[in-house]
Protein backbone atom coordinates (compact mmCIF):
# COMPACT_ATOMS: atom_id res chain seq x y z
CA UNK A 1 0.00 0.00 0.00
CA UNK A 2 2.96 2.19 0.50
CA UNK A 3 4.51 1.90 -2.39
CA UNK A 4 1.26 2.15 -4.38
CA UNK A 5 0.26 5.55 -2.66
CA UNK A 6 3.81 6.45 -3.09
CA UNK A 7 3.06 6.02 -7.18
CA UNK A 8 -0.17 7.76 -7.24
CA UNK A 9 1.47 10.96 -5.43
CA UNK A 10 4.53 11.13 -8.22
CA UNK A 11 1.94 10.41 -10.88
CA UNK A 12 -0.25 13.71 -9.66
CA UNK A 13 3.10 15.85 -9.67
CA UNK A 14 3.89 14.51 -12.84
CA UNK A 15 0.30 15.24 -14.13
CA UNK A 16 0.47 18.71 -12.45
CA UNK A 17 3.79 19.30 -14.23
CA UNK A 18 3.14 18.59 -17.22
CA UNK A 19 -0.25 20.63 -17.22
CA UNK A 20 1.80 23.67 -16.26
CA UNK A 21 4.74 23.19 -18.60
CA UNK A 22 3.17 25.09 -21.52
CA UNK A 23 2.33 28.33 -19.16
CA UNK A 24 5.87 28.09 -17.83
CA UNK A 25 7.91 28.36 -20.75
CA UNK A 26 5.94 31.12 -21.97
CA UNK A 27 6.21 33.01 -18.85
CA UNK A 28 9.97 32.37 -18.73
CA UNK A 29 10.85 32.97 -22.33
CA UNK A 30 9.16 36.76 -22.28
CA UNK A 31 11.33 37.41 -18.61
CA UNK A 32 15.16 35.36 -19.34
CA UNK A 33 16.13 38.59 -21.43
CA UNK A 34 15.33 41.49 -18.98
CA UNK A 35 15.95 39.51 -15.80
CA UNK A 36 19.04 38.09 -14.07
CA UNK A 37 19.74 34.06 -13.81
CA UNK A 38 18.99 33.82 -10.18
CA UNK A 39 15.64 36.16 -11.34
CA UNK A 40 15.07 33.24 -13.39
CA UNK A 41 15.90 30.04 -11.07
CA UNK A 42 13.86 32.04 -8.73
CA UNK A 43 10.56 31.90 -10.75
CA UNK A 44 10.46 28.29 -11.90
CA UNK A 45 10.78 27.05 -8.44
CA UNK A 46 8.25 29.14 -7.15
CA UNK A 47 5.71 28.11 -10.05
CA UNK A 48 6.42 24.40 -9.71
CA UNK A 49 6.01 24.83 -5.72
CA UNK A 50 2.77 26.37 -6.45
CA UNK A 51 1.82 23.47 -8.85
CA UNK A 52 2.53 21.00 -6.85
CA UNK A 53 1.20 22.49 -3.65
CA UNK A 54 -2.07 23.01 -4.85
CA UNK A 55 -2.57 19.82 -4.83
CA UNK A 56 -3.35 20.39 -1.13
CA UNK A 57 -5.19 23.95 -1.44
CA UNK A 58 -7.63 21.71 -4.26
CA UNK A 59 -7.36 25.12 -6.59
CA UNK A 60 -4.95 27.03 -8.40
CA UNK A 61 -4.84 30.74 -8.93
CA UNK A 62 -5.76 32.05 -12.21
CA UNK A 63 -1.86 33.52 -13.02
CA UNK A 64 0.62 31.72 -11.28
CA UNK A 65 3.79 33.20 -11.90
CA UNK A 66 3.95 36.91 -11.15
CA UNK A 67 0.80 38.23 -12.59
CA UNK A 68 0.16 37.15 -16.10
CA UNK A 69 1.51 35.00 -18.85
CA UNK A 70 3.12 38.33 -20.53
CA UNK A 71 5.73 40.67 -18.81
CA UNK A 72 4.12 43.61 -17.51
CA UNK A 73 4.78 46.72 -14.95
CA UNK A 74 2.71 44.56 -12.45
CA UNK A 75 5.69 41.90 -12.49
CA UNK A 76 8.53 44.73 -12.52
CA UNK A 77 6.24 46.86 -10.06
CA UNK A 78 6.09 43.82 -7.13
CA UNK A 79 10.35 42.19 -8.24
CA UNK A 80 10.90 46.30 -7.13
CA UNK A 81 8.70 46.06 -4.31
CA UNK A 82 9.90 42.34 -2.73
CA UNK A 83 13.42 43.63 -4.06
CA UNK A 84 13.10 46.78 -1.52
CA UNK A 85 11.53 45.23 1.29
CA UNK A 86 14.54 42.60 1.50
CA UNK A 87 16.79 44.77 1.36
CA UNK A 88 15.52 47.38 4.07
CA UNK A 89 14.91 44.10 6.67
CA UNK A 90 18.22 42.24 5.61
CA UNK A 91 20.10 44.97 7.41
CA UNK A 92 17.30 45.97 10.24
CA UNK A 93 18.39 43.98 12.82
CA UNK A 94 22.52 43.87 12.46
CA UNK A 95 24.32 44.19 15.92
CA UNK A 96 27.48 44.53 17.07
CA UNK A 97 27.81 42.65 20.66
CA UNK A 98 30.08 44.60 23.22
CA UNK A 99 30.80 44.72 26.68
CA UNK A 100 28.09 47.77 26.80
CA UNK A 101 25.25 46.41 25.30
CA UNK A 102 24.95 46.01 21.48
CA UNK A 103 25.31 48.74 18.65
CA UNK A 104 22.94 48.57 15.64
CA UNK A 105 25.26 48.42 12.45
CA UNK A 106 22.74 48.80 9.77
CA UNK A 107 25.16 46.88 7.52
CA UNK A 108 26.08 43.30 6.56
CA UNK A 109 29.57 43.14 7.92
CA UNK A 110 31.06 40.00 8.83
CA UNK A 111 34.76 39.17 7.02
CA UNK A 112 33.97 36.01 5.95
CA UNK A 113 30.54 36.81 4.05
CA UNK A 114 28.59 34.53 6.18
CA UNK A 115 25.93 36.77 6.94
CA UNK A 116 25.15 37.49 2.81
CA UNK A 117 24.76 33.28 2.62
CA UNK A 118 21.70 33.85 4.35
CA UNK A 119 20.22 36.80 3.83
CA UNK A 120 16.79 36.86 2.30
CA UNK A 121 16.16 37.08 -1.13
CA UNK A 122 13.16 38.79 -2.83
CA UNK A 123 11.59 34.95 -3.57
CA UNK A 124 11.70 33.97 -0.15
CA UNK A 125 8.65 36.93 0.71
CA UNK A 126 7.16 36.76 -2.70
CA UNK A 127 6.54 32.54 -2.57
CA UNK A 128 4.63 32.67 0.63
CA UNK A 129 2.48 35.74 -0.37
CA UNK A 130 1.88 33.36 -3.58
CA UNK A 131 0.91 30.46 -1.50
CA UNK A 132 -1.63 32.76 0.18
CA UNK A 133 -3.19 34.19 -3.14
CA UNK A 134 -3.84 30.45 -4.23
CA UNK A 135 -6.17 30.20 -1.04
CA UNK A 136 -8.85 32.18 -3.14
CA UNK A 137 -8.53 30.98 -6.26
CA UNK A 138 -11.57 32.92 -7.85
CA UNK A 139 -10.35 36.33 -6.76
CA UNK A 140 -6.87 37.44 -8.50
CA UNK A 141 -5.17 38.89 -5.27
CA UNK A 142 -1.97 39.57 -6.68
CA UNK A 143 -3.50 42.42 -8.89
CA UNK A 144 -5.19 43.64 -5.87
CA UNK A 145 -2.26 46.17 -5.05
CA UNK A 146 -3.29 46.94 -1.19
CA UNK A 147 -3.58 43.60 -0.41
CA UNK A 148 -0.02 42.76 -2.09
CA UNK A 149 1.83 45.59 -0.40
CA UNK A 150 0.12 44.52 3.11
CA UNK A 151 1.16 41.02 2.38
CA UNK A 152 4.74 41.69 1.24
CA UNK A 153 5.26 43.69 4.02
CA UNK A 154 3.90 41.60 6.79
CA UNK A 155 5.94 38.62 5.57
CA UNK A 156 9.37 40.72 5.07
CA UNK A 157 9.02 41.71 8.26
CA UNK A 158 8.51 38.70 10.16
CA UNK A 159 10.99 36.70 8.24
CA UNK A 160 13.84 38.99 8.48
CA UNK A 161 16.98 37.59 9.56
CA UNK A 162 18.88 38.63 13.14
CA UNK A 163 22.88 38.98 12.78
CA UNK A 164 25.30 39.53 15.71
CA UNK A 165 28.93 39.92 15.44
CA UNK A 166 32.09 40.75 17.19
CA UNK A 167 34.61 43.44 16.82
CA UNK A 168 38.60 41.73 15.21
CA UNK A 169 41.41 42.21 13.72
CA UNK A 170 44.06 41.64 11.28
CA UNK A 171 47.26 42.23 12.04
CA UNK A 172 49.74 42.84 8.64
CA UNK A 173 53.19 42.21 9.81
CA UNK A 174 55.58 44.23 7.62
CA UNK A 175 59.17 45.42 8.11
CA UNK A 176 57.95 48.94 8.72
CA UNK A 177 55.96 47.34 12.29
CA UNK A 178 52.25 46.04 12.48
CA UNK A 179 49.41 47.20 10.37
CA UNK A 180 46.38 46.87 12.17
CA UNK A 181 42.88 47.08 10.06
CA UNK A 182 39.51 46.42 12.11
CA UNK A 183 37.02 43.99 10.50
CA UNK A 184 33.56 42.36 12.16
CA UNK A 185 32.95 38.59 12.65
CA UNK A 186 29.72 36.87 13.03
CA UNK A 187 28.95 35.27 16.01
CA UNK A 188 25.33 34.66 15.41
CA UNK A 189 22.74 34.25 13.30
CA UNK A 190 18.97 33.66 13.24
CA UNK A 191 17.37 33.38 9.85
CA UNK A 192 14.32 31.85 7.93
CA UNK A 193 17.01 28.93 6.89
CA UNK A 194 18.39 27.73 10.43
CA UNK A 195 20.15 29.43 13.95
CA UNK A 196 23.54 29.71 13.90
CA UNK A 197 26.63 29.71 15.68
CA UNK A 198 30.25 30.36 14.40
CA UNK A 199 33.31 29.57 15.79
CA UNK A 200 36.79 30.96 15.27
CA UNK A 201 40.76 30.51 15.71
CA UNK A 202 43.20 32.56 15.88
CA UNK A 203 46.20 32.00 13.51
CA UNK A 204 49.32 33.14 13.66
CA UNK A 205 51.48 33.23 10.44
CA UNK A 206 54.93 35.50 9.46
CA UNK A 207 52.93 37.56 7.11
CA UNK A 208 49.53 38.13 9.40
CA UNK A 209 47.73 37.35 12.76
CA UNK A 210 43.83 36.86 12.31
CA UNK A 211 41.11 34.96 13.29
CA UNK A 212 39.64 32.20 10.65
CA UNK A 213 36.77 30.70 10.79
CA UNK A 214 36.52 27.39 12.20
CA UNK A 215 33.12 26.02 12.60
CA UNK A 216 29.48 26.99 12.10
CA UNK A 217 27.05 24.88 14.37
CA UNK A 218 23.45 24.54 13.56
CA UNK A 219 21.34 25.32 17.19
CA UNK A 220 18.24 25.07 14.91
CA UNK A 221 16.88 24.14 11.23
CA UNK A 222 13.44 25.76 9.91
CA UNK A 223 11.90 26.55 13.10
CA UNK A 224 11.19 30.14 12.50
CA UNK A 225 10.13 29.28 8.69
CA UNK A 226 7.75 26.35 9.18
CA UNK A 227 5.97 28.17 12.32
CA UNK A 228 4.83 31.39 9.85
CA UNK A 229 4.10 29.39 6.83
CA UNK A 230 1.56 27.37 9.18
CA UNK A 231 -0.06 30.21 10.80
CA UNK A 232 0.33 32.47 7.41
CA UNK A 233 -1.28 29.45 5.36
CA UNK A 234 -3.52 28.17 7.93
CA UNK A 235 -2.05 24.54 7.11
CA UNK A 236 -3.96 22.11 9.08
CA UNK A 237 -0.31 19.74 9.94
CA UNK A 238 3.36 19.79 9.92
CA UNK A 239 3.50 17.27 7.71
CA UNK A 240 1.77 19.88 4.87
CA UNK A 241 4.11 22.63 6.41
CA UNK A 242 7.46 20.82 5.98
CA UNK A 243 5.97 20.01 2.39
CA UNK A 244 5.57 23.54 1.48
CA UNK A 245 8.88 24.50 2.90
CA UNK A 246 10.65 22.39 1.17
CA UNK A 247 9.06 22.99 -2.09
CA UNK A 248 9.92 26.54 -2.29
CA UNK A 249 12.67 27.52 0.06
CA UNK A 250 14.69 24.25 0.36
CA UNK A 251 14.83 23.83 -3.92
CA UNK A 252 18.39 24.75 -3.68
CA UNK A 253 17.81 28.21 -5.73
CA UNK A 254 21.21 29.12 -5.03
CA UNK A 255 22.83 26.11 -6.35
CA UNK A 256 20.59 25.69 -9.85
CA UNK A 257 21.50 29.64 -10.26
CA UNK A 258 25.04 28.81 -10.23
CA UNK A 259 24.48 25.12 -11.87
CA UNK A 260 23.10 27.50 -14.93
CA UNK A 261 25.94 29.92 -14.87
CA UNK A 262 27.93 27.29 -15.45
CA UNK A 263 26.54 25.60 -17.92
CA UNK A 264 26.31 29.30 -19.99
CA UNK A 265 29.79 29.40 -19.16
CA UNK A 266 30.90 26.06 -20.84
CA UNK A 267 28.66 26.87 -23.91
CA UNK A 268 30.07 30.22 -24.03
CA UNK A 269 33.58 27.98 -24.50
CA UNK A 270 32.60 26.05 -26.75
CA UNK A 271 32.32 23.39 -24.44
CA UNK A 272 35.46 23.74 -23.12
CA UNK A 273 36.89 24.52 -19.40
CA UNK A 274 38.82 27.31 -19.98
CA UNK A 275 37.04 29.13 -17.40
CA UNK A 276 37.64 27.22 -14.49
CA UNK A 277 40.48 27.13 -12.01
CA UNK A 278 41.36 27.43 -8.61
CA UNK A 279 40.23 30.80 -8.34
CA UNK A 280 36.72 29.45 -8.40
CA UNK A 281 36.89 27.57 -4.82
CA UNK A 282 35.67 29.21 -2.25
CA UNK A 283 38.34 30.83 0.24
CA UNK A 284 36.50 29.48 3.05
CA UNK A 285 36.37 25.98 1.82
CA UNK A 286 40.29 25.77 0.81
CA UNK A 287 41.68 24.88 4.48
CA UNK A 288 39.01 22.33 4.94
CA UNK A 289 39.86 20.56 1.38
CA UNK A 290 43.92 20.39 2.97
CA UNK A 291 42.96 19.37 6.02
CA UNK A 292 40.92 16.55 4.34
CA UNK A 293 43.35 15.92 2.41
CA UNK A 294 46.53 15.79 4.93
CA UNK A 295 44.09 13.08 7.22
CA UNK A 296 42.71 10.84 3.95
CA UNK A 297 45.44 11.21 1.04
CA UNK A 298 43.20 12.32 -1.29
CA UNK A 299 44.04 15.38 -3.02
CA UNK A 300 42.64 18.57 -2.22
CA UNK A 301 41.68 19.30 -6.27
CA UNK A 302 39.83 15.92 -6.65
CA UNK A 303 37.23 16.71 -3.22
CA UNK A 304 36.67 20.21 -4.42
CA UNK A 305 36.23 18.70 -7.88
CA UNK A 306 33.27 16.38 -6.57
CA UNK A 307 31.93 19.36 -4.06
CA UNK A 308 31.57 21.92 -7.45
CA UNK A 309 29.99 19.04 -9.24
CA UNK A 310 27.82 17.61 -6.55
CA UNK A 311 26.61 20.72 -5.22
CA UNK A 312 28.45 23.98 -7.03
CA UNK A 313 30.04 24.42 -3.31
CA UNK A 314 26.86 25.10 -1.83
CA UNK A 315 26.68 23.61 1.38
CA UNK A 316 22.81 24.08 2.35
CA UNK A 317 21.73 22.55 -1.11
CA UNK A 318 19.07 19.53 -1.19
CA UNK A 319 19.37 16.84 -3.76
CA UNK A 320 16.67 16.66 -6.50
CA UNK A 321 16.77 13.11 -6.86
CA UNK A 322 14.89 12.11 -3.65
CA UNK A 323 17.29 10.81 -1.97
CA UNK A 324 17.66 12.96 0.63
CA UNK A 325 21.88 14.25 -0.05
CA UNK A 326 22.79 17.29 1.25
CA UNK A 327 25.99 19.55 1.04
CA UNK A 328 28.73 20.22 -0.62
CA UNK A 329 29.44 16.32 -0.91
CA UNK A 330 25.79 15.56 -0.98
CA UNK A 331 26.04 12.36 1.69
CA UNK A 332 22.84 10.39 2.00
CA UNK A 333 21.28 11.25 5.23
CA UNK A 334 22.70 7.51 6.66
CA UNK A 335 25.97 8.16 5.75
CA UNK A 336 25.76 11.44 7.34
CA UNK A 337 24.65 10.33 10.44
CA UNK A 338 26.61 7.72 10.62
CA UNK A 339 30.37 8.91 9.57
CA UNK A 340 29.54 12.41 10.64
CA UNK A 341 29.41 10.69 14.15
CA UNK A 342 32.83 8.94 13.75
CA UNK A 343 34.63 12.27 12.88
CA UNK A 344 33.41 13.49 16.31
CA UNK A 345 30.53 15.80 14.87
CA UNK A 346 27.27 16.10 15.94
CA UNK A 347 24.92 15.06 12.65
CA UNK A 348 22.25 17.38 13.78
CA UNK A 349 24.53 20.74 15.11
CA UNK A 350 26.70 20.05 12.68
CA UNK A 351 24.48 19.56 9.12
CA UNK A 352 25.50 22.86 7.83
CA UNK A 353 29.01 23.01 8.43
CA UNK A 354 31.33 22.96 5.74
CA UNK A 355 34.36 21.47 7.79
CA UNK A 356 32.18 18.48 8.71
CA UNK A 357 30.41 17.55 5.27
CA UNK A 358 33.95 18.05 3.46
CA UNK A 359 35.83 15.43 5.87
CA UNK A 360 33.07 13.15 5.79
CA UNK A 361 33.17 13.20 1.90
CA UNK A 362 36.50 13.04 2.57
CA UNK A 363 36.26 9.60 4.46
CA UNK A 364 33.63 8.24 2.82
CA UNK A 365 35.92 8.31 -0.45
CA UNK A 366 38.78 6.62 1.43
CA UNK A 367 36.68 3.95 3.01
CA UNK A 368 36.78 1.96 -0.45
CA UNK A 369 39.58 1.06 -0.43
CA UNK A 370 40.56 2.00 -4.04
CA UNK A 371 44.41 2.41 -4.22
CA UNK A 372 44.84 5.47 -6.62
CA UNK A 373 48.61 7.07 -7.69
CA UNK A 374 47.38 10.91 -7.52
CA UNK A 375 51.30 11.65 -8.91
CA UNK A 376 51.13 9.20 -11.99
CA UNK A 377 49.64 9.51 -15.42
CA UNK A 378 46.61 7.47 -14.95
CA UNK A 379 44.89 8.85 -12.06
CA UNK A 380 41.66 9.29 -13.68
CA UNK A 381 40.98 5.85 -14.49
CA UNK A 382 42.55 4.35 -11.01
CA UNK A 383 39.80 6.91 -9.06
CA UNK A 384 37.03 5.44 -11.53
CA UNK A 385 36.25 2.66 -8.83
CA UNK A 386 36.20 5.62 -5.97
CA UNK A 387 33.92 7.27 -8.01
CA UNK A 388 31.62 4.55 -9.01
CA UNK A 389 31.77 3.67 -5.03
CA UNK A 390 30.30 6.99 -4.06
CA UNK A 391 27.53 7.45 -6.36
CA UNK A 392 26.44 3.73 -6.59
CA UNK A 393 27.85 2.07 -3.54
CA UNK A 394 31.02 0.02 -3.04
CA UNK A 395 29.10 -3.07 -4.05
CA UNK A 396 28.99 -1.98 -7.58
CA UNK A 397 32.75 -1.34 -8.32
CA UNK A 398 33.86 -3.91 -11.35
CA UNK A 399 29.99 -3.84 -12.28
CA UNK A 400 31.29 -2.53 -15.85
CA UNK A 401 28.10 -1.12 -17.19
CA UNK A 402 27.87 0.96 -13.94
CA UNK A 403 31.54 1.75 -14.18
CA UNK A 404 30.36 2.85 -17.83
CA UNK A 405 27.60 4.96 -17.24
CA UNK A 406 29.04 6.69 -13.99
CA UNK A 407 32.35 7.61 -16.02
CA UNK A 408 30.25 9.13 -18.90
CA UNK A 409 27.71 11.00 -16.29
CA UNK A 410 29.90 12.25 -13.65
CA UNK A 411 33.22 10.62 -13.74
CA UNK A 412 34.21 12.72 -17.02
CA UNK A 413 33.19 15.90 -15.43
CA UNK A 414 35.20 15.50 -12.23
CA UNK A 415 38.02 14.64 -13.85
CA UNK A 416 37.57 17.95 -16.02
CA UNK A 417 37.45 20.32 -13.06
CA UNK A 418 40.19 18.45 -11.25
CA UNK A 419 42.47 18.80 -14.07
CA UNK A 420 41.99 22.83 -13.85
CA UNK A 421 41.66 22.79 -10.20
CA UNK A 422 45.49 21.34 -10.03
CA UNK A 423 46.72 22.69 -13.00
CA UNK A 424 49.51 26.19 -11.62
CA UNK A 425 47.68 28.98 -12.39
CA UNK A 426 48.54 33.05 -11.90
CA UNK A 427 48.02 34.01 -8.14
CA UNK A 428 48.68 37.68 -8.54
CA UNK A 429 47.06 40.24 -11.12
CA UNK A 430 50.87 42.12 -11.21
CA UNK A 431 54.12 40.93 -12.00
CA UNK A 432 57.06 42.56 -10.00
CA UNK A 433 54.67 44.30 -7.43
CA UNK A 434 53.66 42.74 -4.81
CA UNK A 435 53.13 45.65 -2.31
CA UNK A 436 49.52 46.51 -0.72
CA UNK A 437 49.39 49.95 0.64
CA UNK A 438 45.69 49.65 1.66
CA UNK A 439 44.56 46.46 2.96
CA UNK A 440 40.50 45.34 2.99
CA UNK A 441 38.70 46.45 5.75
CA UNK A 442 38.27 49.97 7.84
CA UNK A 443 40.97 51.87 6.43
CA UNK A 444 42.92 55.30 7.10
CA UNK A 445 41.10 58.15 5.89
CA UNK A 446 40.83 58.34 1.95
CA UNK A 447 43.71 60.59 0.82
CA UNK A 448 40.72 62.30 -1.44
CA UNK A 449 37.63 62.37 0.28
CA UNK A 450 39.41 63.26 3.82
CA UNK A 451 36.56 60.63 5.95
CA UNK A 452 37.07 56.95 6.98
CA UNK A 453 35.40 54.87 5.13
CA UNK A 454 35.35 50.94 4.47
CA UNK A 455 37.94 49.64 1.65
CA UNK A 456 36.35 46.72 -0.42
CA UNK A 457 39.58 45.32 -1.94
CA UNK A 458 43.20 45.92 -1.99
CA UNK A 459 45.05 48.73 -3.63
CA UNK A 460 48.89 47.90 -5.70
CA UNK A 461 50.92 50.63 -6.64
CA UNK A 462 52.64 50.25 -9.52
CA UNK A 463 53.48 52.53 -12.95
CA UNK A 464 51.22 53.33 -15.70
CA UNK A 465 51.29 51.07 -18.35
CA UNK A 466 51.77 47.96 -16.45
CA UNK A 467 50.44 44.84 -17.44
CA UNK A 468 47.24 43.45 -15.25
CA UNK A 469 46.79 39.74 -15.81
CA UNK A 470 43.21 38.22 -14.99
CA UNK A 471 43.79 35.89 -11.73
CA UNK A 472 40.46 33.72 -12.81
CA UNK A 473 38.51 32.77 -15.95
CA UNK A 474 35.09 33.63 -16.97
CA UNK A 475 33.64 36.52 -19.29
CA UNK A 476 34.69 39.86 -19.07
CA UNK A 477 32.60 43.07 -18.57
CA UNK A 478 33.87 46.98 -18.87
CA UNK A 479 32.82 50.33 -17.72
CA UNK A 480 33.67 53.12 -16.51
CA UNK A 481 33.48 55.49 -13.62
CA UNK A 482 34.57 58.69 -13.55
CA UNK A 483 33.77 59.45 -9.75
CA UNK A 484 34.81 56.09 -8.53
CA UNK A 485 36.82 53.39 -10.23
CA UNK A 486 37.65 54.83 -13.33
CA UNK A 487 37.97 52.62 -15.89
CA UNK A 488 37.32 49.24 -15.05
CA UNK A 489 36.75 45.35 -15.83
CA UNK A 490 34.85 42.68 -14.36
CA UNK A 491 35.79 38.85 -14.86
CA UNK A 492 32.82 36.33 -13.46
CA UNK A 493 33.86 32.92 -13.31
CA UNK A 494 30.74 31.53 -12.07
CA UNK A 495 31.28 31.74 -8.21
CA UNK A 496 33.53 35.29 -8.20
CA UNK A 497 32.78 38.62 -9.67
CA UNK A 498 36.80 40.08 -9.95
CA UNK A 499 36.91 43.52 -10.30
CA UNK A 500 40.09 45.40 -11.76
CA UNK A 501 39.77 48.99 -11.39
CA UNK A 502 41.47 52.45 -12.32
CA UNK A 503 42.98 51.08 -15.43
CA UNK A 504 44.57 53.74 -18.03
CA UNK A 505 43.80 50.98 -20.97
CA UNK A 506 40.97 48.12 -21.11
CA UNK A 507 42.31 45.62 -23.03
CA UNK A 508 39.40 42.99 -23.69
CA UNK A 509 35.76 43.56 -24.88
CA UNK A 510 32.33 43.40 -22.93
CA UNK A 511 31.45 39.43 -23.31
CA UNK A 512 34.75 38.54 -24.11
CA UNK A 513 36.20 35.09 -22.78
CA UNK A 514 39.20 34.89 -20.81
CA UNK A 515 40.94 32.52 -19.26
CA UNK A 516 43.52 32.86 -16.22
CA UNK A 517 46.87 34.45 -16.92
CA UNK A 518 45.03 36.47 -19.52
CA UNK A 519 46.30 40.40 -19.97
CA UNK A 520 43.42 42.34 -19.56
CA UNK A 521 44.51 45.85 -19.62
CA UNK A 522 47.04 48.69 -17.70
CA UNK A 523 47.77 50.01 -14.77
CA UNK A 524 46.46 53.61 -14.53
CA UNK A 525 45.09 55.94 -12.16
CA UNK A 526 41.69 56.89 -13.51
CA UNK A 527 38.36 57.83 -11.62
CA UNK A 528 38.96 58.35 -7.75
CA UNK A 529 42.77 58.00 -7.59
CA UNK A 530 45.28 59.65 -5.74
CA UNK A 531 48.03 57.98 -8.08
CA UNK A 532 48.93 55.08 -10.09
CA UNK A 533 47.54 51.63 -8.61
CA UNK A 534 45.44 48.71 -9.21
CA UNK A 535 42.59 48.55 -7.53
CA UNK A 536 41.33 44.95 -7.10
CA UNK A 537 38.05 43.70 -5.41
CA UNK A 538 36.40 40.70 -5.17
CA UNK A 539 32.63 39.11 -4.40
CA UNK A 540 31.04 36.59 -4.57
CA UNK A 541 28.22 36.56 -7.28
CA UNK A 542 24.94 38.30 -5.81
CA UNK A 543 27.09 39.07 -2.67
CA UNK A 544 28.86 41.63 -0.86
CA UNK A 545 33.11 42.19 -0.79
CA UNK A 546 35.28 39.81 0.09
CA UNK A 547 38.75 40.47 0.87
CA UNK A 548 40.86 39.73 -2.47
CA UNK A 549 43.79 38.19 -0.15
CA UNK A 550 41.73 35.69 0.72
CA UNK A 551 41.35 34.70 -2.39
CA UNK A 552 44.63 34.90 -3.71
CA UNK A 553 45.77 33.29 -1.10
CA UNK A 554 44.30 29.99 -1.44
CA UNK A 555 45.11 29.79 -4.89
CA UNK A 556 48.56 29.67 -4.17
Amino acid sequence: MKNIAHNIKNALKRKLAKKAASFLIKKLMVLLAPLIPVLLILLISIFLAVTLFAAFFGAMPKQQTLTSVKANAQDSKIYAQAEELVSEKNVEQTWLKGPDGNTHLGFLADYYGSDVKLINKWGDIYSPVLFKASENPNKNLLQDESWLTKNLEYTADTLKPYFYYKKSQIIYHTEDGDEVVEIYLLTEADTIRGQYVYEYKWIDTPKKSYERLENIRMVREWDRLEEFLKKYLALPDQKQTTTARQMVFEAGQGFTARKEWFDWLQNKFGGGFGWVSSAMVPAELKPYFLEAEKQFGIPWWFLAAIAMKESSFNPTVSGFDGTGSYGLMQALPENWRKYSAILGFDPVADKNNPRAQILVGAYMLSSYGVKVNWGGDNWQEESLPMLVAYNAGPGNIGNHKMEEYVKKNYAELVWQYAEQFKAPTITWPLRGYTQIISHFGMRRPHPILGVTRPHYGIDIPAPTGTSVYSVSGGVAYTGYEADGFGKYIIVKDGIYEYWYAHLSVIGVKNGQKITPGTVIGKVGSTGLSEGPHLHLGIKPIGGNWIDPELVLKQMK
